[in-house]
């Protein structure tokens, strides 16, 4: 009765109020045939947990080499459904969702002049961030830095994922006060939370990844 609430109230923008870590379990737990489709539902996620774990390997090794949690290998299901040629309304790219600006920093060289500013070519751009290896590698160095950047806070974990959404500068005026997060936000890291619970408790709740080949291990299969 309280899914099909949620469901009734909310069939459309699931980012329209916040939602509980609770709530978004029961939301990705729904069915996805009785609500507008999108990703929070049990076939999408069933379909993202399969792809994530074609990846899983490939992703330990950056999170490992940059000493962070695995959990965050959950990222993508919430950014991208782990589809390596996303692409948002913003023009962030690939499993991770990065922006064009942190594929500049952390991957690309320098290498056009204009207007006295030095840019990457798109074509560097797009390059890396399609690239699930790189798209990776990127992420782990950003969330690195976030980590390091919010160390000393209790919720350095929390502050961290806040900020991969919506940016350092956005989560330490929230923290100073001066400002407010995005609704978007707040359900950002709780649906994460939510994708945690449901990872520990699979047999439970009659969760059933679904495994497919992804680009990744296609590639891979053929060298």
């Amino acid at each position: 009765m309280k899914i099909l609430i949620i469901a009734l109230l909310f069939p459309l923008n699931l980012n329209a109020t916040v939602f509980t870590q609770d709530q978004w379990v029961e939301l990705y737990l729904r069915d996805c045939k009785t609500v507008e489709r999108n990703m929070a539902c049990k076939k999408e996620l069933e379909k993202a947990l399969g792809k994530m774990a074609g990846y899983k390997s490939m992703t330990f090794k950056y999170l490992d080499k940059e000493g962070l949690p695995r959990w965050l290998a959950t990222i993508p299901i919430v950014e991208s459904s782990y589809n390596e040629k996303a692409v948002s309304r913003k023009g962030a790219l690939g499993l991770w969702q990065i922006m064009p600006y942190n594929i500049q920093v952390y991957k690309t060289k320098k290498i056009i002049l204009l207007d006295y500013k030095i840019i990457p070519t798109t074509k560097k751009i797009r390059k890396y961030g399609f690239n699930p290896v790189s798209n990776t590698e990127i992420a782990s160095l950003h969330f690195s830095k976030l980590f390091l950047k919010y160390r000393h806070h209790k919720e350095t974990e929390k502050l961290a994922v806040l900020a991969y959404n919506s940016g350092g500068r956005r989560v330490d005026l929230w923290l100073s006060g001066k400002s407010r997060l995005p609704d978007e936000t707040h359900n950002y890291y709780n649906k994460i939370m939510a994708i945690q619970y449901i990872i520990k408790n699979l047999k439970k709740l009659n969760v059933k990844p679904v495994k497919e080949l992804t680009i990744f291990e296609f590639v891979k299969s053929l060298i």
